[in-house]
């Protein structure tokens, strides 16, 4: 069944409202410091309006910053940047993990990183954890949730897993589960978001990769997962989608 977040009850054939999204702690993972805004800023933005959003930086990502900068300033950058994000769209401040596997991918460090996103998913015991989906084709999105899926095998709480798609990894149609359609207020926010990482910018327009993304999706997945083809079903001009699963954690 697809689900559509829409925050408030609202009656949509063939989908029913998600509405237990509140008064929920929230551990949102972002392999680098831009990935929250570009693939799930919006979605955020609302679920910080009624539960504890807690965004955390997987990897450092300097090597994303122009060469001209030193590695220790890069870093700091980066870091600036997410904390900016994390105000604007109205989450807690970030967490920076900083794991070993990013500068040395060894199993040993493997290990470590693995090891750390356990701590803090069993210090915060989040009832929600977003990551980038389990198909991503970027090394390091894959890895991250990687670390993250197999955390969750060593704790008994159940929690929700939803599942962001990239740029580099668009999901298939049969993976999209949860449909959130996003009002001007909250695209503008989301986009603010992105802007907020002007260093990445400077390589890439994830301004206009965002758009396209969220265009694309109100415009095709109505009639594709909800209405039937050949409807003429809305949901509006900018949606963000994702794949969720409640997961029961199991020592």
């Amino acid at each position: 069944m697809v689900q559509v977040y829409t925050g408030k009850v609202r009656k949509i054939k063939g989908a029913k409202v998600l509405k237990n999204y509140k008064g929920k702690t929230v551990l949102a993972f972002s392999p680098h410091s831009d990935d929250l805004s570009i693939c799930a800023g919006g979605f955020l933005f609302r679920l910080a309006k009624e539960n504890k959003v807690i965004p955390v930086l997987g990897f450092t990502g300097w090597r994303g910053v122009s060469k001209k900068v030193a590695k220790k300033n890069a870093i700091a950058l980066r870091e600036k940047e997410m904390k900016k994000e994390a105000k604007v769209l109205g989450m807690e401040k970030p967490v920076y993990m900083g794991l070993d596997s990013y500068d040395k991918d060894t199993a040993k460090n493997r290990r470590k990183d693995k090891q750390a996103v356990k701590d803090v998913i069993t210090k915060v015991q989040p009832d929600v954890i977003l990551v980038p989906s389990r198909a991503d084709t970027q090394p390091r999105h894959k890895l991250l949730t990687d670390f993250v899926v197999k955390a969750l095998k060593n704790t008994d709480k159940e929690v929700t897993m939803v599942y962001y798609e990239t740029p580099w990894s668009l999901f298939e149609a049969d993976q999209i589960n949860l449909l959130v359609p996003l009002s001007k207020e909250v695209k503008e926010k989301k986009m603010k978001g992105v802007k907020s990482h002007k260093s990445q910018l400077v390589r890439n327009d994830f301004i206009k990769i965002s758009k396209a993304m969220l265009e694309h999706r109100a415009l095709v997945l109505p009639e594709q997962l909800i209405g039937g083809f050949g409807s003429k079903l809305s949901l509006g001009s900018w949606m963000e989608v994702f794949s969720f699963e409640t997961v029961k954690r199991t020592k």
